[in-house]
């Protein structure tokens, strides 16, 4: 039994061999405290799942884009706005009030809202239909034009343009009422809005922009997906050039928005830490702190 206990490494010191002081009192409380804030730390790092960042190639089965935009045309009637989006397979021409996700409003020089049905031409335009009243009201008036809203584009390389589309036979016999009339009507807007993707579910990057005494207007956009819980998201990169004037070799008074989705993107995944390393790290915490402030009992 004698031989037994010479192997005890732990060994026990009787009651009157020990004495109880301050300093050591505030070493245990020392001890306490630091394995409380490493061990609340711990299980910080436990519960916050870290985030890692990857850059991969973006393969998705969907090759549509929801886009959101918020614009106001100060100088562009609603009768005369067009969209044209131009893609590898072709070109569609369509008014932003045809896409019902879209809404479309009147607005005059102070960006005050205006009825529909507001119409108010001379005698002489009377006798022509309705549509063609409601575009001289809009044109005489010098009204602008507010579209919001969202519409589906193709994720391939393609060109959505905002344009007044002067070849209608309402903008034609328009002009010939109206003498000076492509003058009258400018780009000048604010761009509110231009983002992409599910506004509801993630955060989409906006922009916003103000211009004045403008007929034309490139934007040019290099979308970056990003993943992250299997939802997507773009950060986007803008490059854009405005002018007052018009060239011959390209067609005036439109708004011109150029995409590109890279195919290289970035992949965020989380990683929680194993239960079993937190009891680990918990150990160490508990022993370290310990021996740590018992060194220094010693060396007091």
């Amino acid at each position: 039994m004698r031989t037994l206990r010479n192997l005890d490494y732990f060994r026990k010191y009787t009651d009157d061999l020990r004495a109880q002081t301050t300093c050591g009192a505030f070493l245990s409380l020392l001890t306490i405290l630091l394995i409380i804030l490493f061990s609340v730390f711990e299980l910080c790092l436990y519960f916050t799942p870290a985030l890692n960042r990857e850059v991969t190639l973006i393969r998705t089965k969907s090759h549509n884009l929801t886009l959101n935009i918020d614009i106001i045309l100060q100088n562009a009637p609603c009768e005369s706005i067009y969209f044209k989006e131009v893609q590898i397979y072709g070109e569609r021409l369509f008014h932003p009030k045809d896409i019902e996700s879209l809404i479309v409003r009147r607005i005059d020089s102070s960006s005050k809202e205006i009825s529909d049905d507001y119409i108010s031409v001379q005698e002489e335009y009377s006798n022509f239909d309705k549509q063609m009243q409601l575009l001289l009201t809009e044109l005489l008036d010098a009204e602008g034009c507010h579209i919001s809203g969202n519409l589906t584009i193709d994720k391939s390389p393609n060109t959505l343009h905002i344009l007044v589309n002067w070849e209608t036979e309402e903008m034609i016999f328009a002009q010939r009422l109206i003498k000076g009339l492509d003058s009258k009507i400018t780009m000048n807007h604010k761009l509110l809005e231009y983002s992409f993707g599910d506004k509801n579910t993630i955060y989409s990057p906006i922009f916003q922009l103000k211009t004045s005494n403008i007929n034309t207007c490139d934007y040019f956009m290099k979308l970056i997906p990003q993943t992250y819980k299997s939802k997507e998201i773009f950060i986007s990169s803008v490059y854009f050039q405005c002018s007052e004037e018009v060239s011959n070799d390209k067609p005036g008074h439109q708004l011109t928005f150029m995409h590109e989705v890279s195919s290289v993107g970035i992949k965020y995944t989380e990683e929680s830490i194993n239960f079993l390393v937190l009891l680990v790290s918990l150990a160490a915490i508990i022993g370290g702190a310990y021996v740590i402030v018992d060194l220094i009992n010693r060396c007091i």
